[in-house]
């Protein structure tokens, strides 16, 4: 034991240049790693929108309507590949399409992504769209490219809640 405590202490430096080596060559392949997590690119600003509030929901025959707000903070949304899914708590959630063209004709903008923003922003009224067995709640996933670091292409849920009515809340004076 002894031995080993004073090879420890003569070659401490080396055994720490050896492990510090070590870490600095796994640094790539472990960030790689944290990027898939959305928690690293939300605290790391990675991810394309951040500060996103459902404000209002409301359950119409075919779907459900959703309004909020956001911050658009990088990358271009594919249009396309915004996504719906809606959630089951006795049964698999199932995957079903988002119609953005209310918000399209509000804002006169057809298929094109927001530009990045420092202030808060309205987004919707967009209808998560089904039909069969009332759902529990709803996803929204958005699939974003071209984003300026690692990972350039990426999907994200970018708002989720219940299906219910959510009325806005009032101002409090």
């Amino acid at each position: 034991m002894s031995n080993t405590k004073a090879a420890l202490l003569t070659n401490g430096p080396m055994f720490l240049a050896i492990t510090l080596f070590g870490a600095i060559m796994a640094w790539p392949q472990v960030e790689a790693e944290l990027a898939e997590q959305r928690w690293y690119r939300d605290m790391r600003g990675l991810t394309p929108f951040s500060l996103v509030e459902v404000t209002h929901s409301e359950v119409i025959e075919g779907g459900i309507i959703i309004h909020g707000v956001m911050r658009k903070d990088r990358c271009d949304v594919i249009p396309e590949l915004i996504t719906g899914k809606v959630l089951f708590e006795d049964a698999p959630s199932q995957r079903t399409t988002v119609d953005t063209s209310p918000e399209d004709r509000i804002t006169g903008l057809y298929g094109v992504s927001r530009a990045p923003s420092k202030d808060v922003e309205t987004w919707g009224p967009w209808i998560v769209r089904w039909s069969g067995q009332t759902p529990d709640g709803w996803q929204v996933h958005v699939t974003h490219e071209a984003c300026p670091t690692p990972p350039y292409d990426q999907t994200n849920r970018f708002a989720s809640g219940p299906w219910a009515d959510v009325a806005p809340e009032q101002e409090k004076d």
